[in-house]
């Protein structure tokens, strides 16, 4: 059995999830050190890890291995000049997630930009991790 606990910085809020495996974790992050230091990190705790380096390359890794995938944990500003960012990334990795009853957990992680509470609230239902973070946090 494993325990995963995500905290927030910049709220209070933790999520606790439990897993009957190994989790498999989709990670999509534009920036290689930061997507090095993440996928270390979990690989470290003996996690599975699929790596993405942006919000379309993303999209069809989890197409690819929906079955699989048990946490998305994506940068909001990862779409490498096109508009399919991590915000169309959560969306339609939603749609998949309802139409075939699969249980994934979908986690934002953000930086530089700051969101309107307009644009987060579409997609409050999904936690945020700022970054920077230690690996400790995640």
């Amino acid at each position: 059995m494993y325990w995963l606990v995500f905290t927030s910085r910049s709220t209070t809020t933790s999520v606790l999830i439990q897993y009957m495996k190994v989790p498999k974790i989709l990670i999509v992050e534009d920036d290689p050190q930061i997507l090095d230091l993440t996928c270390e990190a979990f690989k470290r705790s003996g996690l599975e890890i699929i790596e993405a380096t942006s919000g379309l390359d993303g999209f069809e890794k989890f197409r690819l291995n929906m079955a699989d995938i048990d946490i998305l944990l994506t940068d909001i500003d990862c779409a490498c000049g096109s508009s399919f960012d991590g915000l169309a990334l959560a969306k339609e990795v939603k749609k998949y997630i309802d139409a075939h009853s699969l249980q994934v957990s979908i986690f934002f992680m953000s930086g530089g930009r700051t969101y309107s509470d307009e644009e987060l609230s579409r997609y409050s239902q999904f936690p945020l991790v700022k970054k920077p973070f230690i690996p400790r946090q995640l």
